[in-house]
């Protein structure tokens, strides 16, 4: 007897598992179809627009933004902004997509000792890169 028991609460888990994988794999499927319509490196966004884009900024910028437009992603999805200076990474933000046209960014500040390589690098939630920005701050 004790062994049926176990033998359902074994194939009971064993269909969950297998369930919940078929549903993370439909949502990754679903989060593929999402691209990157608009990226740009900017000095502010405004009215949820981009201002001041570029590829080159001044030491005493400050602040900057990485706007972007995703555009195909058919449920919510989760990207994230990595920020490397140099070759590091300094920062990593993560933004919620949360329909099929959907406008956000991140900033990051910018010390005066912080001119050289930039890079914006987005992803998907589970790492896979989109698209990358490099610009130079000097």
């Amino acid at each position: 007897m004790q062994t049926k028991i176990i033998a359902l609460i074994l194939s009971i888990g064993l269909i969950g598992l297998l369930a919940g994988t078929a549903t993370s794999q439909e949502n990754e499927a679903e989060a593929m179809t999402a691209s990157i319509a608009e990226a740009v490196v900017c000095r502010e966004v405004v009215d949820r627009a981009p201002v001041g884009g570029g590829d080159v900024f001044p030491k005493d910028v400050e602040r900057l933004y990485c706007f972007v437009r995703v555009t195909g992603a058919d449920t919510e999805i989760e990207i994230q902004h990595k920020w490397y200076y140099q070759g590091e990474l300094v920062a990593t933000v993560a933004l919620p997509v949360r329909s099929d046209n959907w406008r956000t960014y991140s900033s990051k500040r910018i010390g005066p000792q912080m001119s050289g390589e930039w890079m914006v690098e987005i992803c998907l939630d589970q790492g896979e890169p989109l698209q990358k920005i490099v610009f130079m701050v000097e």
